[in-house]
């Protein structure tokens, strides 16, 4: 799981100053279908803003992870369960299942009570366009 975000954050690291700022763009690619997310940098790993059954959260990208987790606070279900939540990343809607999981301290260091994992990621190829 680090060894592909920690690939993923030096993606990032690796950007023109003007991009790594506070904010840049990924892009969610599936043939002719396009996701555009904008990030935050947290602590140098990308967060995404969104809402989860329409409640703001903070979800941590992680293409090293199995799958989609949510903290037992927000989930309002027990660890080692399974939900089915709907998330809204910018415009764009998607029913999710999430792994409930211990995350304090992803909450504690970056604000993020889920994560975003490979049973969504999967879908698509994920990549920061390049600077023009």
């Amino acid at each position: 799981m680090m060894r592909a975000l920690i690939f993923l954050v030096s993606l990032l690291v690796a950007l023109p100053s003007w991009q790594r700022a506070d904010y840049w763009e990924c892009a969610l690619h599936k043939s002719a279908y396009n996701l555009i997310f904008a990030k935050a940098q947290i602590n140098g790993v990308p967060v995404v803003s969104g809402a989860l059954d329409g409640q703001p959260i903070k979800l941590l990208f992680d293409t090293g992870a199995p799958m989609c987790n949510l903290d037992p606070g927000v989930a309002k279900a027990s660890i080692g369960e399974r939900a089915q939540r709907e998330v809204m990343i910018e415009e764009n809607k998607f029913a999710l299942e999430f792994r409930i999981k211990d995350l304090s301290a992803i909450k504690q260091s970056l604000g993020c009570s889920g994560v975003i994992g490979n049973n969504f990621l999967d879908r698509y190829e994920v990549y920061s366009p390049a600077a023009g």
